[in-house]
């Protein structure tokens, strides 16, 4: 494993005393992370993450100096490290409700075994109460926009392996169309979960609200736009 040891920085204020202690924590955990099995994998990345986000802060707060290049690189090459050029897949799925625990691990584990990078669920029947339980199967890339009747609610997730930058999140519709503007691999690109309702006066209400919102949008920015617009194309 390719990580400098602690000798190589220096720590410039006494102040900093418990953020070297905690750096020095995650490197320890980075060095027992070497699991095979896919909670094993993710916690490994993640904890690498976090650990480079330290060192970043570290240096900007005038606690460390010294090289960083020397523990940015992937020390496991079995994990896929995104890029630029690492391609995204995206996924849409009609969950048709995962209120029910044994429901939602059907569908996670489905997911997982797809390993896409980005994920837009509808009809989740999900409220607030349910978000740490998706979380815990999942992890914290996950994104809901809940419904106040039972036939909505929407989720946008992320590969446990792919971490943009979340720039805001928008519910424009709420249960029915999520706004995620990210910022990946050197660009900003515009995610739009959506689920049109099926009863007549709501869906056409939902379009116009939702033709409204993406007039809002940069021209300019990459739209990724899916989901569920319960619509057939005729010629």
């Amino acid at each position: 494993m390719s990580v400098a040891p602690a000798t190589r920085y220096s720590l410039l204020s006494s102040d900093g005393a418990i953020f070297f202690q905690i750096l020095q924590a995650t490197r320890a955990l980075i060095g027992e992370g070497k699991g095979t099995g896919k909670q094993d994998a993710t916690a490994y990345w993640q904890v690498r993450v976090f650990r480079d986000q330290l060192l970043t802060y570290g240096m900007g707060q005038g606690l460390l100096h010294g090289p960083l290049g020397d523990v940015s690189v992937p020390a496991h090459e079995d994990l896929p490290w995104p890029s630029p050029m690492t391609p995204l897949t995206i996924a849409t799925l009609n969950t048709r409700g995962c209120r029910m625990a044994l429901r939602r691990s059907q569908v996670l584990s489905f997911l997982w075994e797809g390993g896409y990078s980005v994920i837009f669920l509808q009809e989740t029947h999900t409220d607030p109460t349910a978000e740490d339980s998706w979380r815990l199967e999942w992890g914290d890339r996950v994104y809901f926009s809940h419904s106040t009747i039972r036939q909505g609610g929407v989720a946008t997730l992320f590969s446990p392996n792919l971490w943009p930058e979340v720039l805001g999140v928008a519910e424009a519709v709420p249960g029915h169309l999520l706004h995620l503007p990210v910022y990946i691999g050197g660009l900003v690109v515009n995610l739009v979960n959506v689920y049109a309702p099926t009863l007549g006066p709501e869906w056409l209400q939902f379009y116009q609200q939702a033709s409204a919102f993406l007039g809002t949008l940069d021209s300019h920015k990459c739209l990724v736009l899916g989901g569920d617009f319960n619509t057939t194309l005729k010629d």
